[in-house]
């Protein structure tokens, strides 16, 4: 695992996120999570959320490019991974937010 995927300060950040819906969290924690590309369905399996919820937060993130979609070596399913640079900068976000908190 990556040092994104280790720090639990990315996941606090995800979750003090103010611009992206509940479901939209959850699904890019587990996105997060996951060390290597993932498939739409793995994500429903493992946030325990519906297709209904998972594609549009996916297509929400994607746009945001918190999250990049690529199509797998066979071409015909799309497989997400985490824009690290993004998260980076959402950690980055939040960890100056939380100084500023504790200075004010």
């Amino acid at each position: 695992m990556t040092e994104i995927e280790n720090n639990k300060d990315v996941l606090n950040a995800i979750e003090e996120y103010p611009l992206l819906s509940v479901n939209a969290k959850k699904v890019l924690k587990v996105v997060v999570l996951f060390d290597k590309l993932v498939s739409a369905e793995s994500i429903i399996q493992a946030s325990r959320l519906t297709k209904q919820v998972v594609y549009p937060a996916l297509n929400k993130l994607t746009k945001a490019e918190l999250v990049i979609k690529r199509k797998n070596a066979g071409g015909s399913h799309y497989l997400f991974e985490t824009n690290k640079s993004k998260t980076l900068e959402l950690l980055e976000l939040y960890k100056k937010t939380k100084m500023i908190k504790n200075s004010v």
